[in-house]
């Protein structure tokens, strides 16, 4: 019988939850990982070394968008549509690990899994924007875009459930977009 680890218990729950638990999810784990937020211009060291890798591979490396292209609302979005681009929300959630070594491992891990968390919602909107007008939206089904992106259909199906995206028609919850 497959037996989920704590790591993977705890990567399912990141996608599962709203921006809200996430943020609070972090601040109560921050200090016993040692954590702390990043300083205004700081630089990430795991956007550092992401790029590093993606260089390497020759793509184009991956960034956590810290600015907001729209007024605040009630609802913090995990994801902002505007025009034809796609970026997740990363604002007040850059972080770094203050240990080294085997201390920094578990906090590292828990950094990347948000970072990956944030690459999903991102992956998920940016397949039920495409071509979509979000006034009137084409509705998709969650199977049809988890096989566009290649993502388990359970994966999806909780992004679906827990996602928020703002565009200039205002917040939307993922699960509009889907039937």
């Amino acid at each position: 019988m497959f037996q989920m680890t704590k790591q993977l218990q705890l990567a399912v729950r990141l996608v599962s939850m709203s921006r809200a638990e996430l943020t609070s999810y972090l601040r109560a784990e921050a200090q016993g990982l040692g954590l702390r937020p990043l300083a205004g211009d700081e630089v990430d060291p795991l956007e550092v070394q992401e790029a590093q890798e993606a260089q390497k591979e020759g793509r184009a490396p991956w960034t956590l968008e810290q600015r907001q292209p729209f007024a605040p609302t009630a609802e913090e979005p995990d994801v902002w549509v505007e025009g034809v681009s796609v970026f997740a929300n990363g604002s007040g959630e850059r972080w770094v690990c203050e240990r080294e070594g085997e201390a920094a491992r578990e906090g590292l891990w828990l950094l990347r899994a948000v970072r990956q968390r944030h690459r999903t919602y991102e992956k998920v909107a940016a397949c039920l924007c495409e071509g979509n007008e979000l006034a009137s939206p084409v509705k998709q089904t969650v199977e049809s875009v988890a096989e566009r992106i290649g993502l388990h259909v359970a994966t999806v199906e909780r992004v679906v459930a827990a996602g928020v995206l703002q565009s200039h028609h205002g917040v939307l919850r993922f699960s509009a977009l889907t039937r």
